[in-house]
């Protein structure tokens, strides 16, 4: 689910904080109302919502193809960048399609070279490859500085590719 533009603009605080539960709330009762969709039809479902659960949301994300993980430990989609909720339903339904996960993995190469995020994070959370999930105050806070520092919530994912094809052109030809 989009994050809102409000939540990623604002500052982190106690109004944030309730804007983002907000909207984990909001996908909760997406969530629930799928998995009830597919109970209805013979088959079992298990949910994980961002709060409170031991799942790697941005990790799940990542294998289902949806996007890669960026150096802020986030999932980035190539609709929605890094400003996005996830959560999860596990399901016994066989014979799902499996998308292309690796097709996104330049997204590492991308963050390595441009650490906006780190430069973002007031809280230090983000360190080179590592992302401590304990200094986060994102949920505690409603913090999106990282997101609002990601080139990916400001620029289309299609542009951003194309100039980091082009730049690596570019180096390969000067060795």
């Amino acid at each position: 689910m989009e994050l809102g533009k409000e939540i990623i603009e604002e500052p982190p605080g106690p109004e944030t904080k309730k804007l983002n539960d907000s909207d984990t709330e909001k996908l909760g009762d997406i969530t629930y109302q799928l998995s009830d969709y597919l109970r209805k039809h013979d088959y079992a479902t298990e949910i994980a919502l961002p709060h409170g659960v031991l799942v790697k949301f941005s990790l799940l994300g990542q294998k289902a193809g949806l996007g890669w993980i960026g150096q802020s430990g986030l999932l980035i989609s190539p609709e929605l960048g890094p400003g996005q909720k996830i959560s999860a339903i596990f399901t016994s339904i066989a014979n799902l399609p499996i998308k292309e996960s690796y097709k996104h993995s330049w997204i590492t190469d991308y963050c390595e070279k441009c650490g906006k995020c780190i430069k973002a994070c007031p809280e230090k959370a983000i360190i080179e490859t590592e992302f401590v999930q304990k200094l986060c105050i994102g949920c505690s806070q409603g913090c999106t500085y990282c997101i609002e520092g990601c080139p990916f919530d400001q620029k289309e994912y299609t542009y951003i590719k194309e100039r980091f094809d082009k730049m690596n052109v570019k180096l390969r030809a000067k060795q």
